[in-house]
């Protein structure tokens, strides 16, 4: 069995040129001499040595002839982000007349699938939580509960970090290390901007004076999105870089810090999402640093890090005194998406922020939008 993944029109491309190939090193001349002329393997118990392969007597299986060798063969094709099954629709015939059987697979929220992709994007995350550790949410001393199940989760103090990152990491590592970084931590004041809308009191003067840090305090030369570029241009990071190097997992944490931050319906999980960040930055960034000062790189590229380990220690202290409790303390907050009462109506979401916010489409930001505000709007 192959499996062909395509992203781009390129890859897509590619892929299928894979596909063919793969099918004609298993496809001899009449003769009935199956293997490739490179010495590839030959489907059916061909050897494919220097292309003398195949099956004995000359045959494929069942002693058929050789030019049917990929005969069996099933080739499972799956589209790239922003596609369909339709993107193999001129590989697929060409694989089936050579005998292969293809299933091509339509992704969630793809093709012919009309689900909004954030709808999709969050039943993904859902269903990857125990009903049982929801229902162990403790109705006080909800910031403990959160703190150990965090503490006990393999992001927390881990490996790469602690051993990759401080000890180990070279230059090229750093680089591949901050272009995931910059999902969050490169537009981190727009996330803060989105989730204070609608709140009040306590809660809001918290998050406001997050992002009045954020801003720099009004000082242009510190906002600290403009810090965090310096650590990019300190190692030249590329746009190139910035568009290949980014992995599924990077983007798909951006993108979703986004969707969170700006729905009133999944305010609830923002709050949980950003507080936990703040609170395993003072770490992280403490083994970015280490990392950055063996390796003796420019010391005006590590000031975000180095500032925010004493500062996202202040500010995950205040989230949690002034945004998380509150919260915890109320049904509405602790009544998430993920613990909706069987029946209830996904897309209250069509509305994003306050009511007075109008309605946005729910397919208007993807992850070309997201990289054209990091790539374009920070670096």
């Amino acid at each position: 069995m192959g499996l062909l993944w395509g992203g781009s029109a390129r890859a897509r491309v590619f892929a299928a040129a894979c596909a063919l190939s793969a099918m004609a090193m298993g496809c001899g001349d009449d003769s009935g001499k199956g293997g490739s002329s490179a010495g590839g393997a030959a489907p059916e118990g061909g050897s494919g040595q220097g292309g003398q392969g195949g099956a004995p007597e000359g045959g494929g299986p069942e002693g058929g002839a050789g030019g049917g060798a990929s005969t069996g063969t099933t080739f499972v094709l799956v589209h790239g982000a922003f596609a369909g099954a339709w993107s193999w629709d001129r590989v697929t015939p060409a694989l089936e007349a050579g005998g292969a059987t293809v299933v091509t697979v339509e992704l969630p929220a793809h093709g012919a699938d009309e689900t909004p992709t954030e709808d999709a994007t969050l039943a993904a995350e859902d269903a990857q939580l125990v009903p049982a550790d929801l229902d162990a949410i403790p109705a006080a001393g909800f910031v403990p509960w959160l703190k150990d199940r965090v503490r006990r989760h393999p992001a927390f103090k881990h490996a790469y970090y602690h051993d990759f990152i401080r000890s180990e990491a070279t230059p090229v590592d750093l680089r591949r290390y901050l272009v995931q970084e910059s999902v969050v931590d490169g537009r981190f004041d727009d996330l803060l901007a989105l989730l204070q809308l609608g709140t009040d009191g306590a809660t809001k003067l918290e998050i406001a004076e997050n992002y009045w840090d954020e801003m720099g305090n009004g000082d242009a030369a510190q906002v600290h999105t403009l810090m965090f570029s310096r650590a990019m241009t300190a190692l030249a990071v590329t746009d190139v870089e910035m568009r290949e190097e980014m992995s599924a997992e990077g983007l798909l944490s951006g993108n979703l810090a986004m969707l969170l931050c700006r729905y009133r319906e999944t305010y609830p999980e923002a709050v949980g999402f950003l507080a936990v960040t703040e609170w395993l930055v003072p770490d992280r960034f403490s083994q970015v640093l280490a990392g950055w000062n063996r390796l003796g790189l420019d010391p005006a590229g590590i000031e975000y890090h180095d500032a925010h380990i004493a500062i996202d220690a202040r500010h995950a202290s205040g989230w949690f005194n002034n945004v998380v409790k509150p919260g915890a303390d109320s049904p509405s907050f602790r009544s998430t998406r993920s613990r909706m009462p069987a029946g209830s109506d996904p897309a209250r979401r069509s509305t994003p922020g306050p009511p007075a916010v109008a309605p946005a489409s729910a397919v208007d930001w993807n992850m070309d939008s997201i990289r054209s505000v990091l790539v374009g709007s920070t670096y």
